[in-house]
């Protein structure tokens, strides 16, 4: 069977959308989150579920 541990997410503010995640799902954003690089855990789990990073624009 195939689990799914982790799905990443390109946003631009990857904190602010990892915040409303957590709340959403009942979970907390991890304590090394950045604005650039932010998690949310699993409830549960103890691993992170959601990799939120920062979009940048082209060059």
């Amino acid at each position: 069977m195939t689990y799914i541990k982790s799905v990443t997410f390109d946003c631009a503010d990857a904190l602010a959308q990892a915040r409303f995640w957590a709340a959403a799902l009942g979970s907390d954003v991890d304590e090394d989150s950045t604005p650039d690089r932010a998690f949310v855990e699993a409830a549960g789990w103890g691993e992170p579920f959601g990799d939120y990073v920062e979009d940048s624009p082209p060059d």
